[in-house]
């Protein structure tokens, strides 16, 4: 690990945590800058841990999710098939992909439910 990338690591926690954000029943508050300054200090992190693959790719990936905005990643991460040398390995990764294509068509079918309705309050 580099001094300089510790350092970094460092100062983004302390930016991040800089303002706490109370609950009050529901979500907390959650600003732009919050978001940026947790991506900031998650690259940080990983800058210090981790030198990246030739094509810059770094071992761990992330994704922040306001919740405000968005709902939950409702998916599994899918195992690399070319990985898998059992019979137990492969129906892994089958599993994985069958429950992201069911998740995903639920979340279709919610979302064309709900512009089916909004289409029809408009007539």
């Amino acid at each position: 690990m580099r001094k300089y990338d510790l350092l970094n690591a460092q100062k983004a926690f302390e930016n991040f945590l800089a303002h706490y954000r109370e609950s009050h029943g529901a979500y907390a508050t959650v600003y732009k800058e919050d978001e940026d300054r947790l991506i900031l200090l998650l690259n940080a992190l990983r800058k210090a841990k981790f030198e990246t693959d030739p094509d810059g790719d770094y071992p761990i990936e992330f994704r922040v999710i306001n919740r405000h905005n968005y709902e939950r990643m409702n998916f599994l991460p899918q195992p690399y098939t070319y990985q898998a040398k059992t019979t137990e390995d492969f129906v892994r990764c089958v599993e994985a992909a069958k429950a992201n294509v069911n998740m995903a068509t639920s979340h279709l079918d919610l979302a064309l439910d709900a512009l089916t309705r909004h289409l029809n309050e408009k007539k």
